[in-house]
């Protein structure tokens, strides 16, 4: 019994990579895009900020003053900003030369000499919002200990508390570590169940299927067969985009790749059938393509924790990234890679990418077998 089902698994599997060997389109997607895709992301997504054009206008021209203006420029956060000929720093940002105005007045020195409070004007521009805030949040943090510097040179005070940090885990914040890893979970989720929902679309656009409810074939083994060579597409996919994660931006396994390698089958079981859902549902691959990157791509991107941290979306919108699976390989992922906790850190992931496995599984076996009622 059990031979005999593993051997129409395997006769469905050969058929499936027939009809996909011939499919360029297939190839493509299965082959260069998935590599494409993770070093644009990796190269080209950046979060840090960097090179905020910045106009200073320093109305003390005091010793004081320019040390603060060469500290805030040390920073490699701001570089100087160019101005119009007699034009002011707000004028500056007003006319979008640059993004940040930083204004030290008149006794700004004397102020300091005198022990008093000396102010200096940071005017950002808000037309993004985002980065206005982590400007401001940057210019805040820095004036404790950047502008207070002045005075302490000159009248040789010591600051009472001298904060010391460290950063564990990714001590040289190197933002491709963060990006990538993200990244595997966002193209995993996107191209096998592509691949897949074109694969059962097909079947319905040529009316091939008539052919699966007319043989003796049942709706499981139709599925796990046609499943099969996807399965074995998104396996390849994986590891290439992790051996391109290693040799390219420099990742090392500091969790368990056991963890990592179960926590990859699960994904990709929850992936391929999700794209067999709607892709048996719909009436051409087109029509597929487009159900999948939407209800699959923008929840993996916005809902997982790839970029943005699901701590920041609002009630009762925050319990929807539970739901998403991308989030758990991500949790995966990150830990595999950077925080190295292994099974203590990410093994609750894990469990739960086993119970969506096992749900979008039965979903799409209910898909089949629900078609082959109304086709008999």
């Amino acid at each position: 019994m059990i031979a005999s089902f593993i051997r129409r698994v395997l006769v469905q599997a050969s058929r499936e990579w027939q009809e996909f060997h011939r499919d360029r389109l297939s190839l493509t997607l299965a082959s260069l895009l998935p590599i494409l895709t993770l070093l644009l992301i990796g190269y080209g997504l950046r979060l840090e900020l960097k090179n905020i054009s910045t106009s200073i206008e320093d109305r003390d021209n005091s010793f004081a003053s320019r040390m603060v203006c060469e500290k805030l420029l040390a920073t490699n956060i701001f570089i100087p900003a160019s101005k119009g000929d007699g034009q002011s720093a707000e004028e500056a940002v007003r006319s979008n030369r640059a993004q940040v105005a930083v204004i030290i007045e008149k006794g700004f020195q004397k102020k300091l000499d005198l022990g008093e409070q000396a102010t200096i004007k940071a005017m950002v521009d808000g037309t993004d919002i985002n980065s206005a805030l982590a400007i401001t949040s940057v210019i805040n943090s820095s004036s404790g200990s950047l502008f207070a510097k002045p005075r302490q040179s000159i009248i040789g005070e010591k600051p009472q508390i001298v904060p010391v940090s460290r950063t564990w885990f990714n001590p040289g914040r190197k933002e491709s570590i963060f990006v990538v890893t993200g990244a595997f979970a966002v193209i995993l989720w996107i191209f096998p169940p592509i691949l897949a929902a074109i694969a059962a679309a097909r079947e319905v656009e040529q009316e091939t299927i008539i052919r699966v409810y007319t043989s003796s074939l049942s709706g499981l083994e139709f599925l796990l067969g046609k499943g099969l060579v996807y399965y074995a597409i998104g396996l390849i996919q994986a590891l290439s985009i992790f051996a391109l994660g290693v040799l390219f931006f420099g990742l090392r396994i500091e969790g368990s790749a056991i963890l990592l390698l179960i926590a990859t089958l699960l994904y990709l079981q929850c992936a391929i059938m999700f794209g067999f859902i709607p892709g048996f549902k719909a009436r051409s691959q087109t029509a597929a393509m487009q159900l999948v990157s939407t209800t699959g791509f923008f929840p993996a991107l916005l809902l997982s924790g790839f970029v943005y941290p699901i701590n920041n979306i609002p009630e009762p919108l925050n319990i929807f990234p539970y739901i998403v699976p991308a989030k758990y390989f991500v949790d995966v992922s990150r830990d595999t890679f950077i925080r190295g906790a292994g099974w203590d850190g990410a093994g609750f992931a894990v469990s739960i990418l086993f119970v969506f496995a096992c749900l979008f599984t039965f979903l799409a076996w209910q898909g089949v077998e629900k078609m082959q009622l109304r086709a008999g």
